[in-house]
This record gives structure tokens, sequence and C-alpha cells, in this order.
């Protein structure tokens, strides 16, 4: 848990919409604009990846890969230039 401070957390699976849902509603009700995104989601575990299973390397990439473009993509509408500034 973090410390007491002007921080969101975003609890769930990052490739989840209803996760990427329940975030936009938290920034809305809190700020309506962000300036740092901090995305830290993962998956570690000791896998042998030519043993895993399909369907567990989509779980793991999901997270990994496209949950950190769903929320980059949420926190940009959030701010000022599309966090180009």
């Amino acid at each position: 848990a973090l410390p007491a401070g002007n921080h969101l957390q975003l609890a769930g699976s990052y490739a989840d919409p209803q996760t990427m849902a329940a975030g936009e509603n938290l920034i809305r009700q809190h700020w309506n604009q962000i300036d740092v995104l901090v995305s830290c989601a993962g998956i570690s575990e000791a896998t042998d990846p030519l043993a895993m299973t399909p369907e567990r390397w989509r779980q793991i990439f999901d997270t990994m890969v496209n949950g950190c473009l769903l929320i980059t993509r949420l926190a940009a509408t959030f701010m000022p230039d599309g966090g180009r500034r």
C-alpha cells in the first residue's frame, strides 16, 4: 500500500475493459486531469516459455503489453495536450 498522498490506485487487470472504465470514473471523480502516470502492472512467475500454454501466454501478454497500452491511452485523455508537453 502507498502512503497517504495525492495519488490514485487502480486495482484490477489493465487489460480488462471494466477496470479501464473504473479508472476513468476514478480520475473524473477526483481530479478530472492528471499530470503523471506510473504504470507498473505486471506478472512475475517462474515459467518456461516453451512449456506454457498459449492461453497463459495471452494472459501475460495482455497484462504486460496490452494493459500498458490501454492505461496509457486512458491517462493521455486526461493530460493537457494528451501528455505531449
